[in-house]
């Protein structure tokens, strides 16, 4: 075994796996990548950004509220003067940190005026306490004594002046949206509130609200206003193009130790420099944005083919599109893990650093990875799959909800979420006993959530399919696709 495979599978063993963040633990400056199209993402003047799980919104917010890491992305997109903006955070899902807790959202929530109170207030309070304005610090004294919006808005305005003499703005940030509630119809109304007070905010100068949602969030039709539509034309969609994933991998593995040197000799192999500043190695255009580059580096590690010949697929292009959910979409952590685990299941080979079984041992090990994530994230989903284990994809609709009504599927998610307190499928329609018809469409809504959030698709000839990146992690079966377990 050559030592540059040792040292580059050493180097992918030790790339961590992209645990999830969370707005109040920024991340190290070292860990942070920045994509060329994550540049409106982080732009203070586009209030909404939208993504599912595992694609960086929290960790996006998070680098937005740290002094180094905002100086590392300000540096990257020095457009956004970023180095300019004060930041605050206005919720973060958490208790302990400065932003209003869960709980105490939730006090709040009863109606919409009040709630559109609440975030105004909860806006004059981190805007103010921003421009050293004395205020009750208590959300509560803030409901009482800025009740009134003239007296409200003065205070806001003298906020915006302070930072306009200074040359400096302010921004508010929202992260962890989906926790404002357990229940839809307070979750939906907490959510409409925000977006109308965030529209409402925008003819100050000095301050910026940006808000971290998820789609089916912002795309609820039961959280839209009059203006929604105009403020929804900003809205940025946070993804990862197959170049940014490999930009990432290969940044990760020239800044690691075990494999720093390794992959210098490989890089140099295609006539590529990489250039050095202190103890961080940062990769030309060519290994960031060119997929002709990008392929020829990693064919370097894993071969050409996932087989003997192009008939079982490209390793360059089979990892990503296997990875991807309903909507096409590949999370960063999702790809870090499966070629961790790839190299894992490769210590055995001599030749290349990546093999063809290890690499599908990796898209297992992110398909089971991803699946718990879901469980955290939708905690009906485990009911919702567990029927369908041993399903032959695609099927019919009909194949999908029978499993559904055999196991009385809905009425257990209910049961759940009522004594669990958490929120239901968002396109399942609550029990009604007296509306026969309405009891007939729950599966269907059970059914239209998961395509809803892409753990299913619907295929050109009407057929339901699961991807892999969660069909192997809930033990469905694919014709002519890798076994759940091999």
């Amino acid at each position: 075994m050559s030592k540059d495979v040792q040292e580059l599978r050493a180097g992918i063993l030790a790339i961590d796996r992209a645990a999830s963040h969370r707005a109040t633990k920024p991340p190290d400056p070292s860990e942070i990548y920045t994509p060329s199209h994550h540049v409106s993402a982080l732009d203070p003047d586009n209030s909404l950004v939208v993504g599912i799980r595992g694609v960086g919104k929290s960790f996006w917010a998070s680098a937005l509220g740290d002094d180094a890491a905002r100086s590392v992305a300000s540096t990257a997109y020095p457009k956004l003067a970023l180095n300019t903006y004060s930041v605050g955070f206005g919720f973060t899902g958490f208790e302990g940190d400065d932003a209003p807790s869960p709980e105490t959202v939730r006090q709040y929530g009863t109606d919409t005026d009040t709630a559109k109170l609440f975030w105004r207030v909860v806006v004059l309070r981190a805007f103010a306490n921003a421009a050293k304005i004395r205020m009750p610090q208590t959300y509560r004294d803030l409901m009482a004594e800025f009740s009134d919006s003239e007296k409200r808005e003065a205070i806001m305005r003298k906020a915006d002046a302070y930072f306009e003499r200074g040359r400096k703005r302010f921004l508010l940030v929202f992260d962890a949206l989906d926790t404002l509630s357990t229940n839809w119809a307070n979750l939906r109304l907490l959510t409409r509130a925000l977006l109308e007070v965030t529209y409402g905010m925008r003819s100050y100068r000095s301050l910026r609200l940006k808000l971290f949602l998820r789609p089916e969030q912002l795309d609820d039709p039961a959280v839209g206003f009059t203006d929604l539509s105009k403020l929804k034309a900003g809205k940025i969609d946070l993804s990862w193009d197959n170049v940014d994933l490999y930009g990432l991998f290969f940044t990760r593995l020239a800044n690691e130790n075990a494999s720093r040197a390794a992959f210098k000799r490989l890089a140099q192999q295609q006539q590529i420099e990489l250039k050095v500043k202190g103890d961080r190695a940062y990769l030309p255009v060519s290994l960031t944005r060119d997929p002709n580059i990008q392929q020829k580096a990693f064919i370097q590690l894993a071969g050409r083919y996932m087989g003997s010949d192009h008939r079982k697929g490209k390793t360059f292009t089979w990892l990503p599109a296997h990875l991807a959910d309903g909507f096409r979409m590949v999370t960063p952590r999702s790809f870090l893990t499966s070629l961790r685990e790839a190299a894992s299941k490769s210590e055995a080979a001599e030749d290349r650093v990546l093999t063809i079984e290890g690499i599908k041992e990796g898209l297992r090990a992110a398909s089971r990875v991803r699946v718990d994530q879901l469980k955290e994230e939708y905690q009906w989903i485990e009911l919702a799959l567990l029927p369908l284990a041993g399903l032959r994809v695609p099927c019919s609709e009909a194949e999908i909800i029978e499993p559904w009504i055999n196991k009385r599927t809905v009425s257990a998610i209910d049961r759940e979420a009522g004594q669990e307190g958490y929120l239901g499928p968002s396109e399942m329609p609550s029990f009604d006993p007296t509306d026969q018809a309405r009891a007939k469409v729950r599966e269907l809504g059970l059914l239209n959530t998961l395509l809803k959030i892409g753990v299913l698709e619907r295929r050109s000839d009407e057929r339901i399919n699961m991807p892999d990146i969660f069909r192997i992690g809930a033990s469905l079966i694919g014709r002519g696709r890798i076994t759940p377990e091999k």
